[in-house]
């Protein structure tokens, strides 16, 4: 990899990673589902303040409705995304419905109720 002390090399790097330092094109390491543009700005420049390096590496998606966002957390828990991908709600849904479906607050399964 090219940066002020010359040419080194990376190891350990995924496919997508090396394809992405190869091309122009992104090739994203992970998927980051969110309800919309705003949560996608947000989640953005959180990602660009912790490690700018992660944000290129992921693929910030809006998905609308809250009960699509439910429907792709259910499937990235039981893993059925080509990638790691996370599922990002907002709190907009009654406490009862996260309950329900098993869901922490942070839109994680919960692990005793």
């Amino acid at each position: 990899m090219d940066g002020i002390a010359g040419t080194t090399a990376v190891t350990g790097g995924s496919p997508e990673f090396a394809m992405t330092r190869m091309d122009e094109e992104q090739h994203p390491e992970c998927d980051v589902y969110v309800e919309d543009n705003r949560a996608a700005t947000m989640v953005s420049e959180v990602l660009a303040n912790v490690d700018r390096n992660i944000l290129s590496r992921s693929k910030i998606i809006p998905f609308g409705a809250a009960s699509v966002g439910k429907a792709l957390g259910q499937m990235a828990h039981n893993k059925r995304f080509p990638r790691p991908s996370l599922v990002f709600l907002d709190k907009a849904l009654p406490r009862r419905q996260w309950q329900e479906n098993g869901l922490s607050s942070h839109g994680r399964r919960s692990s005793g109720s």
